[in-house]
């Protein structure tokens, strides 16, 4: 019979409602929930916060790229990427509704970093935002998910 076991704020989670998970190279698990990140080595959470970078502690989307960068997708704050113990904002251009609400995260083949918002697609390139011509058509759009193809 399998086991089954629950944690939740009583064992240190930010809040019980989990909305991204991510486990990285180095082993942890990092839990994404609606009010903060939490990382989890198979015995305790270690929370993070605004206190720690996190522009928004509402998470929706979390990934590790082939580099071993954690990237932390929010609603309402951004994106941001796990370095040296510390959140940094990844910046971007333009002042687009919906860029800064970021559903969804996916690397492709090349090594490059496509984000999925609420106001179209962007690709991350030297830790910026940008708009590419190319995606024109998907600006204002809702960008939900990311399938990486052929």
């Amino acid at each position: 019979m399998p086991v089954i076991r629950f944690w939740g704020t009583e064992a240190g989670l930010p809040q019980n409602t989990v909305t991204a998970i991510e486990q990285t190279r180095d082993g942890y698990l990092w839990l994404g929930t609606h009010d903060g990140l939490a990382r989890f080595d198979g015995v305790r959470f270690e929370p993070f916060g605004l206190e720690h970078g996190l522009q928004s502690v509402d998470i929706t989307t979390l990934l590790e790229d082939r580099a071993g960068t954690l990237w932390v997708g929010t609603y309402g704050g951004g994106l941001g990427r796990w370095h040296e113990g510390r959140i940094e904002t990844i910046p971007y251009a333009g002042h687009q509704p919906g860029l800064a609400s970021i559903n969804c995260l996916a690397e492709d083949g090349t090594g490059r970093l496509w984000v999925g918002t609420a106001g179209g697609l962007r690709l991350c390139q030297t830790n910026t935002l940008i708009e590419d011509p190319a995606l024109a058509p998907l600006d204002h759009l809702l960008i939900r998910c990311l399938l990486l193809d052929h």
